[in-house]
């Protein structure tokens, strides 16, 4: 019952709700204007919802796919500036290792063994990591989404709607990168929750450093100054 929950609710914030969301867009540009399926008078109801549910679901696989690009081309590189290896990674890294030596991270990192590892030992740790990533991907799919509806409205001279929708599209991008280094985080401190018995065989703990207020507050500026600058090199 808990994993048919589960799925269920996975599905509907990656896949269905992106996609259905798309199906929307291009009912609202005309591009199904002349196709009266979704709103055929003689047929049921539950007919044209089941319809449309299935249309969103397959849609939402597209959307998924181009979305997953949106890891590599910017999550990867914001990563590196605003969420650096760190102890949680050190001391995940060292169970990684110690227990899959011949396996490097290129093969099975860090975060894909975190969440196998949680997945066997403790479902409901699992669960909530998941929860996490299902939030985060559904922001990513909601970006393309929103991508497109701002150059649909440009092309159609909404030129309001259009910047309306580029900065929904910003606030998008924010919550699927901060949530996506959550679910990293969360992941590496469940499994490290799991090994605290026996930490010390494999690192010892880092130190961690508490910088002043105002230390944190010239790193976040000088932080954003290389995401920025990283980002448009990237493109050019």
């Amino acid at each position: 019952m808990f994993d048919k929950f589960n799925l269920g609710l996975l599905d509907l914030l990656t896949l269905i709700l992106p996609g259905g969301l798309l199906i929307g867009l291009a009912w609202k540009t005309g591009l199904f204007s002349e196709w009266q399926f979704f709103d055929h008078p003689n047929l049921p109801e539950w007919v044209i919802g089941a319809a449309f549910a299935a249309a969103a679901y397959v849609m939402g696989h597209f959307v998924y796919l181009i979305s997953s690009y949106l890891d590599d081309l910017v999550f990867a590189k914001i990563k590196e500036i605003w969420w650096p290896k760190n102890t949680l990674f050190t001391q995940a890294n060292g169970i990684r290792t110690q227990k899959i030596k011949e396996v490097s991270t290129k093969d099975f990192n860090n975060f894909k063994y975190a969440l196998g590892y949680l997945l066997q030992h403790s479902g409901a740790l699992y669960f909530v990591v998941e929860r996490l990533m299902a939030e985060s991907k559904f922001f990513r799919s909601f970006c393309v989404v929103l991508f497109l509806a701002a150059g649909s409205a440009f092309y159609l001279g909404n030129w309001q709607e259009g910047i309306v929708e580029l900065v929904f599209m910003g606030f998008s991008m924010v919550r699927y990168l901060s949530q996506r280094a959550k679910s990293i985080e969360v992941a590496y401190q469940y499994l490290i929750l799991l090994h605290e018995d026996e930490l010390e065989k494999y690192l010892p703990l880092a130190e961690d450093a508490s910088p002043s207020k105002k230390s944190k507050l010239k790193d976040f500026f000088t932080k954003l100054q290389k995401s920025l600058h990283h980002l448009i090199n990237s493109k050019s």
